[in-house]
């Protein structure tokens, strides 16, 4: 007997958006357990509503814009149906993987429609940066297919090795780095692994690989910052009454505490504090790895006094910093991080300018790189920089660390003597 699954279009009022809205889901439920999936395509998105429109949507006869909305809506619900109806031995994942445009893929191997059903998927993992990442790869392509004369849908087996080149050539031109051609062309390498893992692309048509395409591995020259400059920052008299004194202050805690990304730092609750240890995943890393990865990173006295002096309420489920209130959604965050990430960085430049520092491309991931090069160059054991920076291995590390500038070696050289 086939087990029973109702659905709907809801609006979920169980956390109120800054708007004073709620959004609308779309509703499961399954042997006694109910799970929300967002709806990805929408004319009038964000889909968010007060009770009173939602009651006039959902129960009334609305004019204009909102009856709009009501027949778009009543049109992904007939869709929610035909999908549910459709599989056999209902599980949620199935349901997910037929709503993001999987089943489109099963049945195409049209390139527009598989990166658009990655986009769809990462957006779903709450993996913000990589959804949009996909939709730049999207764009890009399909600009460069214009620019071929190509304005009709491909193939997957149509990205040849020829293709492919072409297309890196063409990035080049536009000013793209090889560093960023190299993770284009690498997402799409990895589309096509899953394609073929899943069969619904024939391994003949795999234009990566040996004697095929190979994505360039474009190598970032860095500049160290020597500890006495590092320590210049820390002593500068920065401005209490603005952003400045914060930002230098969230850039030393980054230095401090194993090169800590603003988005890790962001999302530290109070709770990740355990005894003289901060512990906590690394966000870039979670979802790739099956087993948690957690860094402990020791807490000096003085990171303790920057959570002393900007923290929140020492209170378990609090953010140490505040950076974050709890109500953002992912695309909120990721905004929230990328406009912290340009005001650290900002900041910490014109603290650097002023205090005549040489690397001018100081950012606020320079902290990182700073405690790697210093520890390192100070004879810390490489495995035990590698853990605290969450690198999946040590030939990360070592790749890394290779990364900065020979003017900034030379300077460590003659400090042997």
């Amino acid at each position: 007997m086939k087990s029973k699954v109702t659905y709907g279009i809801w609006l979920d009022n169980r956390h109120k958006l800054k708007t004073d809205k709620y959004p609308v889901k779309i509703r499961i439920t399954h042997q006694r357990q109910t799970k929300y999936f967002p709806i990805l395509e929408s004319k009038f998105a964000p889909l968010e509503f007060t009770t009173e429109q939602w009651e006039l949507i959902s129960k009334g006869n609305p004019r204009g814009t909102m009856r709009d909305i009501q027949l778009e809506l009543n049109g992904v619900e007939d869709k929610v149906k035909n999908i549910v109806n459709s599989i056999t031995n209902f599980t949620f994942d199935k349901f997910n993987d037929v709503l993001i445009g999987k089943k489109l893929s099963l049945l195409t191997t049209n390139l527009e429609a598989c990166l658009k059903a990655r986009i769809a998927k990462y957006k779903l993992e709450d993996r913000i940066s990589t959804s949009a990442n996909a939709n730049s790869i999207l764009n890009s392509l399909k600009a460069f297919l214009k620019d071929c004369k190509i304005e009709r849908d491909i193939e997957l087996s149509e990205l040849s090795v020829k293709k492919l080149k072409e297309y890196e050539n063409w990035m080049i031109k536009k000013g793209k780095s090889p560093a960023t051609v190299g993770i284009y062309t690498r997402e799409l390498r990895v589309m096509y692994n899953e394609l073929i893992a899943e069969g619904i692309l024939n391994s003949d048509c795999y234009p990566f690989g040996k004697g095929k395409y190979q994505p360039p591995k474009g190598k970032k020259v860095k500049s160290a910052i020597h500890k006495s400059e590092v320590i210049k920052i820390l002593k500068f008299k920065a401005n209490e009454q603005n952003k400045e004194a914060f930002c230098r202050d969230l850039w030393v805690f980054s230095y401090l505490c194993s090169g800590m990304n603003m988005k890790d730092i962001s999302l530290l609750k109070f709770k990740n504090i355990n005894g003289n240890f901060i512990h906590f995943i690394r966000e870039k890393t979670a979802s790739k790895n099956k087993t948690e990865k957690i860094i402990a990173v020791p807490m000096t006295d003085t990171a303790n006094k920057i959570i002393k002096k900007w923290g929140n309420p020492n209170l378990k489920n609090n953010y140490i910093f505040p950076i974050l209130d709890g109500s953002e959604t992912a695309e909120d965050i990721r905004r929230k991080v990328c406009n912290l990430n340009g005001l650290v960085s900002d900041t910490i430049k014109r603290i650097g300018k002023t205090l005549k520092i040489k690397n001018t491309k100081i950012s606020a991931n320079s902290a990182r790189d700073a405690f790697a090069t210093i520890s390192s160059m100070q004879g810390r054991p490489i495995s035990d920089i590698s853990e605290s920076l969450g690198h999946s291995s040590i030939s990360v590390t070592q790749h890394y660390l290779a990364g900065f500038a020979d003017e900034d070696k030379l300077v460590w050289q003659n400090k042997l003597i």
